[in-house]
């Protein structure tokens, strides 16, 4: 379930135990109430905001360039010679 990615395990678990026990079951509301209750911890960490947004990865500007200098970054370090201890 995407809603749960970047929580522990023991986050997410909290976080679909507290929506199945608001809703006596597993349903589309079920899912509303994960992204809610990861919201709230993000939030109270006070480290990340979670920002709703409709955009997707295409509509950010420069993202291309982006991923051509991480292309370009990859090749670079492969080429070097690798020093071992």
């Amino acid at each position: 379930m995407a809603n749960l990615r970047g929580l522990t395990e023991e986050e997410a678990e909290r976080a679909v135990s507290q929506a199945l026990v608001t809703r006596y079951a597993l349903c589309p509301e079920t899912i509303t109430d994960i992204l809610d209750a990861k919201k709230a911890m993000l939030k109270r960490t006070g480290m990340l905001d979670f920002v709703d947004t409709t955009d997707t990865m295409s509509g950010i500007g420069g993202l291309g360039n982006l991923k051509l200098a991480g292309v370009a970054a990859r090749r670079l370090g492969r080429q070097s010679p690798r020093i071992r201890p």
